[in-house]
């Protein structure tokens, strides 16, 4: 499971892949 987080303009963008 591979998370990325990115931070744009005080907004929190979670993007997660699911790798199962």
């Amino acid at each position: 499971v591979v998370a990325l987080v990115e931070y744009r303009d005080g907004t929190i963008i979670d993007v997660v892949r699911k790798v199962k």
